[in-house]
């Protein structure tokens, strides 16, 4: 049975994968979409993603989600106090995560699934998020943020 939601691990990360609907009915390459979080934001939107895309409006894609293992950590750039009295400080580990993201994970989702290979669609959005690591630049890729104009 096809499943449209499937679970991975690269990095040390967990990653949930949502394949487009005609994923091996088809040859066909996708593009990936690396959404932060688990990829919670695509599964609360699924529906709407695949009305998008069957309406033409949207490609069929890949996202995948990547779990991290502390927010605080893994979206900071350096490390900081909280914000808030009794919450946790900010770990400051974004290069790490995002050498993970770019060096570990990436390479793996393209060799376990048919991803597109054309500079087009060679990017590592961190779409859909707010934190801080979203505007760093990857070594040898284009990064980049739902925030940027």
């Amino acid at each position: 049975m096809f499943e449209r939601f499937r679970k991975d691990e690269a990095a040390g990360f967990e990653l949930s994968i949502y394949l487009p609907h005609d994923y091996g009915k088809v040859r066909e390459r996708y593009p990936v979409v690396y959404v932060q979080d688990d990829g919670n934001v695509v599964r609360s939107g699924f529906n709407y993603i695949d009305h998008l895309v069957m309406t033409k409006r949207l490609p069929k894609m890949i996202f995948v989600g990547v779990k991290p293992h502390n927010r605080n950590d893994d979206y900071t750039p350096w490390p900081a106090r909280a914000l808030l009295p009794g919450q946790p400080d900010f770990g400051g580990g974004a290069g790490h995560y995002l050498r993970a993201l770019a060096e570990q994970i990436k390479p793996h989702v393209d060799a376990a699934y048919p991803t597109g290979r054309s500079l087009r669609t060679r990017e590592l959005p961190a779409a859909l998020s707010a934190d801080l690591s979203a505007p760093t630049p990857i070594t040898g890729t284009r990064s980049c943020s739902a925030r940027s104009p």
